[in-house]
């Protein structure tokens, strides 16, 4: 029995062995002075260091460099000296002198006693993710700086009609409302305080049918949309449905133009009372000389 007991365990250990050495992660086991004793091809190939090198020697003296964050250290060091887990991201240089991110997690080694024999380190190369985040981090500011930039009032909902974001100009033009356009709320919500709040004047007096018809053309963006503000500036709402159930939507201010229209509605009815009058005017006296001009 303690043979195939033994047997089995080398098996265990041949296959954990096997693991350890042909995972694209890098592994290496320390001591309890924290000098290297044991590491894996992975490990030479991210840190460009052979096993030979490394063993004998710290990780932290063989790979940290002037980047390394300190606190970083100072917080792994306290762990490690506790015996308890520790993860954190470090930046590490390689023996030919590039700098590179890695996801370092490092656990206790125990014996059977429960005593503490050493710790084992497990390093996950992130660099190319963090340089991919970076790009995705960089192209969203532009995206945001250019949304920021437009002049019209820019807002996009999520699938579940919750506010993803907004431009500042979206804010302007809702004053009343602006405290409201944080993201997680929900459209419904947002709309229902703002006419609770008068902002909308055509939902005065009517607030729970003028939501209804919001909600109906939100849902259903197919038609320009007019609304009048509690500051008395008109809007040109356009809202479209995107393939992925994100929907975007645009606040024009036509004020300007609906005045101009105004204006101009007004100057034509009084040029046509104008000539009506002038008609009239005219056609009693003129009717008189005719009517001597026939006699």
């Amino acid at each position: 029995r303690a043979e195939r007991l033994a047997e089995s365990m080398t098996a265990d250990v041949r296959r954990l062995a096997a693991v350890a050495r042909h995972t694209r992660n890098a592994v290496l086991i320390t001591d309890l002075a924290r000098r290297t004793t044991w590491a894996n091809e992975a490990f030479e190939r991210i840190t460009g260091f052979s096993v030979a090198e490394a063993i004998g020697r710290s990780p932290g003296e063989l790979l940290q460099c002037e980047k390394t964050d300190r606190e970083v250290i100072g917080r792994m060091r306290a762990a490690l000296d506790a015996g308890e887990p520790f993860r954190a991201e470090l930046l590490n240089r390689d023996r030919q002198g590039r700098d590179y991110w890695v996801d370092v997690q490092l656990q206790p080694l125990r014996d059977a006693a429960g005593r503490l024999e050493g710790f084992m380190a497990i390093e996950v190369d992130t660099t190319e993710q963090r340089r991919l985040d970076d790009a995705l981090r960089a192209q969203a500011a532009l995206l945001r700086a250019a949304i920021d930039a437009v002049d019209e009032a820019f807002v996009l909902y999520d699938p579940d009609d919750r506010l993803a974001l907004c431009n500042d100009r979206y804010r302007q033009v809702y004053p009343t409302s602006a405290d409201l356009l944080v993201p997680g709320m929900r459209f419904e919500d947002i709309v229902r305080i703002g006419a609770q709040r008068g902002q909308y004047r055509e939902a005065i007096g009517r607030i729970d049918e003028w939501v209804a018809e919001r909600m109906h053309a939100h849902l259903n963006p197919a038609e320009t949309v007019l609304q009048t503000t509690d500051d008395g500036r008109v809007l040109r709402v356009r809202e479209r449905r995107l393939p992925d159930g994100h929907l975007v939507g645009f606040r024009i201010d036509i004020t300007d133009l609906m005045r101009a229209r105004e204006a101009a509605d007004q100057a034509d009815r009084a040029k046509s009372d104008f000539i009506a009058t002038i008609s009239h005017e005219l056609r009693t006296p003129l009717q008189s000389i005719l009517g001597f001009s026939e006699l």
